[in-house]
């Protein structure tokens, strides 16, 4: 996978995920994400996160009456997963001329 591709795939991640991820009064929980792309044997891995110290805490927390409408637990998750077929798209399309 091309770097190209692969951050196009990212992107779509990052975009659902935006919608999802908790906001606090603060903002630094969603100020705090980040994407890279790294190489090794042979394969391109992406990776998205969020730096905050309780990032973890609130992905993997209970869900709870976020401030912001439709925030979520899990964002990132439900984001990959309920997206799977347009983040394929996505990464298909970064191979086109």
């Amino acid at each position: 996978v091309t770097d190209k591709a692969m951050l196009r795939g990212l992107l779509v991640i990052e975009g659902y995920a935006m919608e999802l991820v908790p906001v606090g009064l603060t903002s630094n929980l969603i100020n705090s994400r980040f994407k890279n792309i790294t190489h090794a044997n042979g394969r391109t891995t992406g990776r998205i996160g969020f730096t905050a110290n309780y990032a973890a805490y609130v992905h993997e927390g209970r869900q709870k009456n976020w401030q912001k409408l439709g925030a979520s637990n899990k964002f990132l998750e439900k984001a990959a997963e309920e997206n799977f077929t347009e983040v394929l798209m996505a990464i298909t399309d970064g191979y086109k001329i």
